[in-house]
């Protein structure tokens, strides 16, 4: 009997699984300058905000690094662990630091329960520079994260 309804668990769960992870397609870009978004970004600084202050991991005595994938998945590690795990779209955008259009990362809780879950709050503008990555936050005095290609 328990053997029955495992099989039967495992039956339904493990397509629900699978469609929901493995069958993603790539996120649409606005332009192909924004595809160099995806990869991994190692922090270098952060400033800004509403008193003006910066932050480096020399000060804050850790490390951390971001990475964005093709299929709209988003992951912060700090000192090496997983702190953070999202999704993300980008759009094309008049962004609130600017006033010009821009592209946007608007991210949200992932998951077959939270697909609706949108966090309007958590948006940055994005800008290249380099081999930099510059995260604006999209709101009256934002902070300003800066990363390097890792």
């Amino acid at each position: 009997m328990k053997i029955t309804a495992l099989f039967t668990t495992l039956f339904f769960l493990v397509p629900i699984f699978v469609i929901n992870t493995g069958c993603r397609k790539n996120i649409a870009v606005p332009d192909d300058a924004t595809k160099q978004l995806f990869g991994a970004w190692q922090w270098v600084r952060t400033d800004g905000g509403i008193n003006g202050g910066f932050n480096t991991p020399a000060i804050a005595g850790y490390d951390k690094y971001i990475e964005y994938t093709e299929k709209g998945n988003y992951t912060k590690y700090q000192r090496g662990n997983k702190t953070e795990s999202l999704r993300f779209t980008i759009s094309q955008e008049t962004s609130v630091v600017s006033g010009h259009l821009a592209s946007i990362i608007s991210y949200r809780k992932g998951g077959l329960l939270n697909h609706r879950n949108q966090n309007d709050f958590i948006r940055h503008s994005i800008e290249f520079k380099l081999d930099s990555l510059i995260l604006h936050e999209e709101t009256t005095d934002g902070l300003k994260y800066y990363y390097v290609k890792k």
